[in-house]
């Protein structure tokens, strides 16, 4: 049996991803949290060092003797992997792209850079209210907020730690893709996000060449591989699609394209052991939902 590693897995998207992948795969969970799911449900449970220390890359590296591919959900792990991780053995057990792609989507600041010079629709640079203020580096909506007030705006306006764009208001979408290992997207997926919070809770899976195209066409300024998500807001006034931030990981709400046919993880799986990337057949479409559940751990 194929065993596979992947982390974050005591976050709210672990209890269904892991049991999900059980039915196929010996899922080996870590996380630097000791409590939550993952101990109970998954096939190992591993508690890992924080993912931006140099012990998780000691870590990393002595674990991946007894998997066969790992993949990782954390901003702070996939910068750490990238920029210290050397060892080619190791990293070729790893799902991750390259180094300059991570650094460009991962750094809110760079990344708006490239869309701006490449003329893609994203929120505008604001220096006066109202304005939406988030993170250089930054996930899970995390300090990210709306203020129309200059005088709240004006030091996150001056700090070289925030970015202050338009606010867009309209409906959220995921694109769930997969590039191969020639960098090239092979497949891609939209999910419209009906119910969130700071994850997906309830997803409807659409057909969307709107999205598809503006994927392939961004694409070409990164070099993605495996797993990668866009996420779009189309504005209610205008009717415009805005990219918002490309994830270069698995996204929070997988499981709703898995659960629809499209799973990334099987495809990165099959693609590591036969050099082929198999495509989904069959989508089913329309809405699924995300049920929480509590337990004693």
């Amino acid at each position: 049996m194929t065993k596979i590693l992947i982390s974050a897995m005591n976050g709210i998207i672990g209890y269904e991803l892991i049991k999900y992948l059980k039915k196929k795969y010996f899922v080996i969970a870590i996380d630097n949290e000791e409590n939550g799911i993952a101990k109970k449900i998954a096939n190992r449970f591993i508690v890992s060092p924080k993912g931006n220390t140099k012990n998780f890359i000691k870590f990393i590296e002595k674990l991946s003797n007894e998997v066969d591919l790992m993949f990782f959900y954390v901003d702070e792990e996939l910068l750490n992997i990238s920029n210290n991780l050397k060892n080619k053995k190791v990293l070729d057990k790893i799902v991750i792209s390259r180094p300059d792609s991570i650094n460009k989507c991962l750094n809110k600041k760079k990344f708006y850079d490239i869309l701006y010079k490449n003329k893609v629709f994203t929120p505008k640079i604001k220096v006066s209210a109202p304005a939406f203020i988030k993170p250089i580096y930054g996930r899970g909506s995390k300090n990210c907020f709306y203020t129309n007030s200059n005088n709240i705006l004006k030091p996150f306006v001056q700090s070289n730690k925030y970015i202050t764009q338009k606010f867009i208001s309209g409906t959220e979408y995921t694109v769930d893709c997969y590039f191969n290992n020639k960098f090239k997207l092979v497949y891609s997926l939209t999910r419209e996000r009906v119910v969130k919070s700071n994850i997906s809770l309830t997803n409807k899976i659409q057909k969307n060449k709107v999205f598809s195209n503006i994927c392939s066409q961004v694409s070409n300024l990164f070099n993605f591989k495996g797993p990668i998500n866009f996420q779009f807001i189309i504005e209610d006034k205008s009717n415009i699609p805005y990219l918002l931030e490309i994830n270069p990981r698995l996204s929070g709400g997988v499981i709703f394209s898995i659960l629809s046919g499209f799973n990334p993880i099987t495809m990165a799986i099959n693609e590591a052991k036969n050099d082929e990337v198999i495509l989904p057949k069959n989508i089913k479409y329309g809405k699924y939902t995300r049920y929480l559940t509590s337990r004693m751990i």
